[in-house]
């Protein structure tokens, strides 16, 4: 039923009421109003209202996802030239080059040392003199008097060359000297002149040949052996280790350095080894990556040789943290390589880089692999390598003394070379 009909079936039914009650009184009168209805149904739906005014901007939403690539935009103008970059990283050594033409010829050197007294000449020819008795007599007391001179001047002569270097009132200025007059003289310790101050000191001398220096009379200016109990330079700090000694840097995070004496002798090559070993973490050059070092700054984790003042590079003995397969640090020759960072250019391929340790990690410890004694364990670049043992020849001979120095970028507790053999010949 619709709401017009009940409305309409209301409206009867009050009508119905209304005539029954007018026939049984004569007195109209309104009854008591009746209870409230139900409620009726919805009324019908009224049209759509105005649009109200626009609400505030509700928060920002969420980024929604990325689209897709548009297609390439068209070229822009070319951009203003940026500024120049920082300067890159010291490249590797070059080739040797081509050698330059002969120099042109030097001074002439300073006068030598007074030789010995040369042979008598053979008799001149008889002159037609006249003399008298008595002149006559004094000259043949002379001649006879300079023979017996001559005689005896020979004979010391011969005596003191087979002296020579044998004892400290016969030293001699150097091997080379004993090797001229003696050629047969053994290996061996002999007595040598200091041409500086004069002072005599024992030094051993290789007459002809050296087992690793090669050919050429060899003099051994620097030594010390704590395998066997001979004594270490006092610069140096030692300590003992699973019960051996070593010695090392006593300077913490630098350079200790031990000078060798070269007693004034003019020399034109060095020769040398030295037996030490790897504790912790050295890392060859790698603490300098990036930067230029100079010969006078702990340019490297190892041992160096030099000579003269300003110092002249002549080998170095580099240690690695670590073998090649685990990551270097040691450089290749040509590159840097194998997370190796190349030396400086000034040791060119001079040096011997090695490691002691065979694994991929390192411990605070001394490892027992000997330095550059293990081809498995090492790189070197030179033509003429017999590791531990260095050659080299000089490119200028001279006089100066011969420094070796222990480095380290870290202290001590973090890396060390220690070191129990060393030897230094000179020729």
């Amino acid at each position: 039923m619709t709401v017009l009909g009940v409305v309409l079936f209301l409206f009867i039914l009050l009508g119905h009421f209304s005539q029954v009650n007018s026939q049984n009184t004569t007195t109209p009168c309104r009854g008591r109003d009746g209870r409230d209805g139900q409620p009726g149904p919805p009324g019908l739906s009224g049209p759509p209202g105005v649009a109200g005014a626009p609400g505030q901007g509700g928060p920002r939403g969420y980024p929604g996802p990325k689209g897709n690539m548009g297609s390439q935009g068209i070229q822009g103008i070319e951009g203003a030239v940026g500024p120049t970059g920082h300067p890159g990283t010291t490249g590797t050594p070059g080739q040797p080059g081509t050698s330059g033409p002969p120099g042109p010829p030097g001074y002439p050197g300073p006068p030598g040392n007074i030789g010995p007294p040369g042979y008598l000449g053979a008799p001149g020819r008889p002159g037609i003199t006249i003399l008298d008795t008595n002149t006559e007599n004094r000259i043949t007391t002379q001649l006879q008097q300079q023979c017996k001179d001559y005689i005896d001047d020979q004979i010391e002569l011969k005596n003191t060359k087979t002296r020579l270097g044998r004892s400290s009132d016969y030293p001699a200025f150097s091997c080379e000297e004993i090797a001229i007059c003696n050629p047969h003289s053994p290996d061996g310790w002999y007595w040598i002149q200091n041409r500086r101050d004069g002072s005599v000191s024992r030094r051993l001398c290789f007459i002809g040949e050296h087992p690793h220096c090669g050919n050429g009379t060899w003099m051994r200016i620097g030594y010390f052996d704590l395998n066997k109990g001979v004594g270490y330079p006092s610069s140096l700090k030692t300590y003992t280790y699973n019960s051996k000694q070593y010695c090392r840097s006593s300077v913490e995070g630098g350079c200790s350095s031990v000078y060798y004496d070269t007693l004034g002798k003019e020399i034109k090559e060095v020769c040398g080894m030295i037996e030490a070993y790897q504790y912790h973490s050295t890392d060859a050059f790698g603490f300098r990556q990036g930067a230029t070092p100079t010969i006078d700054e702990p340019y490297l984790d190892g041992i160096s040789i030099t000579q003269g003042s300003p110092r002249q590079h002549i080998w170095s003995y580099v240690v690695a943290s670590r073998a090649r397969e685990f990551g270097g640090p040691c450089p290749t020759c040509s590159s840097a390589g194998n997370g190796g960072v190349s030396g400086p250019m000034f040791i060119g391929s001079d040096y011997y880089c090695a490691t002691g340790n065979s694994g991929p990690g390192w411990e605070p410890k001394i490892y027992s692999n000997q330095l550059w004694d293990s081809p498995e364990l090492l790189i070197s670049c030179s033509a003429n390598a017999d590791p531990p043992w260095f050659k080299k020849r000089l490119t200028n001979s001279s006089t100066d003394n011969i420094e070796i120095h222990w480095c380290c970028d870290q202290v001590s507790v973090d890396e060390a070379i220690p070191t129990r053999r060393v030897e230094l010949y000179i020729r």
